[in-house]
């Protein structure tokens, strides 16, 4: 591969002395007993295969070289049969003697965790040939990301060449990685970048991983339409949604439908992280629909974005545990998450009557403040038409849930709805009350509207 020369420090810049190395080694290389291999033990050496890693640009290159002896670009290691990635990630890192959390090891063909297995064993086995890595620094993901197959359908911006600043200048390498709106200088930007790196992994692994699923890519260009579309309204440029767009990243995602004609969906859990364009801040957005008529939405804001330990948990639990474990799921009021709304039908006993009847229980959370907080996270500092009842229809869409709102302009039935009446949209009661909620803590309410934090709706017949 032709070398490109990436933005931010090279990864020299963490090579680490003999004795700095052990004592990392020591305090980092703690195994975890998670349902996970437990051993990295001896592997007979006629079961192992050969593994070349090669670096992805000139920073990479020059760590493999330096590592060499100032010789070969090319990194020698060996896998074994059931071992992960881990194996061959700390065989690496103790060649290079920089800790693994400043680069990345990949196929050429797909991405890859630690825990993970080589999927190429098998075909390489077959051809006789070494498997190949790229050894990629963190500082080059965003560049690596945008030209990998499963990211070309999402994302509509580049990333510039970078400037000489960009190496001390964390703006600068924001601003030419991801393309900002009107930002301001802020001591958070590097907490921004990694935040957003991890983020855009995230969410080129969960391409990845659902292109074969029947359910997940409809859903996904579900949000992508509704994200555009709330964007297109709000009166942006071209370019400013396209900066925008590139910022809505999903992280997790798990979607059931009717089967039969996939008119309605019937389970969905969705988690999304919004990476602003204007400040070094970004909002976490999770949607939970057990089943029809049953529906919460939370949401959590990082103005500025966290440091990078606290993140990189945050990430690498959303994408496993969040989506396919009830117990891991975020609630309102821990670890930050507040409630937009929750709908929730359940059964209870007629009065009168054998039998039993269903009950309506919605909760509004979103406050006038909460409002305006989202608004500042996504746009506080771009001098535009977007208003906070944008910013709050855009943060619904981020997990598939549009709406229009009345009124609407011209042509809109004036009613508060989902924006299309195509195939694969949730079953809920009534929606007016979502929208009458939303106007009024945006500050834009209808005579009709007033804000209703809780109702409570049951079914009157008793016989």
């Amino acid at each position: 591969m032709s070398t490109t020369t990436s933005s931010g420090a090279g990864l020299l810049a963490f090579r680490l002395s003999s004795d700095q190395f052990q004592a990392y080694t020591a305090e980092a290389r703690v195994e975890h007993y998670a349902g996970y291999e437990h051993s990295d033990g001896a592997v007979s050496v006629s079961r192992t295969h050969s593994v070349l890693v090669r670096g992805f640009d000139q920073n990479a290159v020059a760590a493999i070289k330096t590592a060499n002896g100032g010789k070969a670009d090319v990194l020698k290691t060996s896998y074994g049969p059931g071992k992960s990635m881990r194996s061959v990630i700390r065989q690496v890192e103790d060649v290079l003697l920089i800790p693994c959390k400043h680069w990345r090891l990949v196929p050429r063909t797909r991405l890859c965790e630690e825990h993970d297995t080589l999927i190429e064993l098998d075909r390489a086995k077959q051809q006789k040939k070494p498997i190949e890595l790229l050894l990629i620094p963190v500082t080059a993901l965003p560049l690596y990301l945008s030209k990998h197959e499963y990211m070309r359908d999402w994302k509509r911006l580049q990333p510039a060449p970078a400037s000489p600043s960009a190496r001390t200048d964390s703006l600068a390498q924001a601003l030419t990685t991801w393309h900002l709106l009107s930002p301001l200088q802020d001591r958070n930007w590097p907490c921004y970048i990694a935040q957003r790196r991890e983020a855009e992994w995230n969410f080129a692994r969960l391409m990845q991983h659902e292109c074969l699923s029947l359910t997940t890519p409809p859903f996904l260009d579900k949000i992508k339409g509704g994200v555009e579309d709330i964007l297109k309204r709000a009166g942006l440029s071209s370019d400013e949604q396209a900066v925008i767009a590139d910022g809505v990243l999903p992280q997790g995602l798990e979607v059931w439908d009717d089967v039969w004609d996939g008119l309605y969906l019937l389970d969905v859990t969705a988690f999304t992280h919004i990476s602003s364009p204007t400040c070094p801040a970004s909002l976490d957005v999770f949607l939970h629909y057990p089943s029809p008529g049953n529906m919460t939405i939370l949401y959590r804001i990082h103005n500025p974005a966290p440091p990078e330990s606290d993140h990189l948990q945050t990430h690498a639990r959303s994408h496993r545990f969040y989506i396919r474990c009830s117990d891991e799921q975020p609630h309102p009021g821990l670890d930050g998450w507040r409630l937009f709304f929750e709908m929730k039908i359940s059964e209870v006993p007629k009065r009168t009557r054998r039998g039993t009847k269903d009950v309506e229980r919605r909760t509004w959370g979103l406050t006038r403040e909460n409002a305006s907080a989202l608004h500042d996270a996504l746009f506080g500092s771009l001098e535009s038409s977007v208003t906070e009842l944008d910013a709050a229809l855009l943060v619904l869409a981020s997990v598939g849930f549009h709406m229009r709102l009345a009124p609407d302009g011209p042509g809109w039935k004036g009613a508060d709805g989902f924006a299309s009446d195509m195939e694969g949209e949730f079953k809920l009661g009534k929606l007016e009350w979502i929208g009458a909620n939303l106007r009024t803590v945006c500050g834009v309410p209808l005579e009709t509207d007033k804000l209703s934090m809780k109702e409570i709706v049951e079914d009157d017949s008793d016989y």
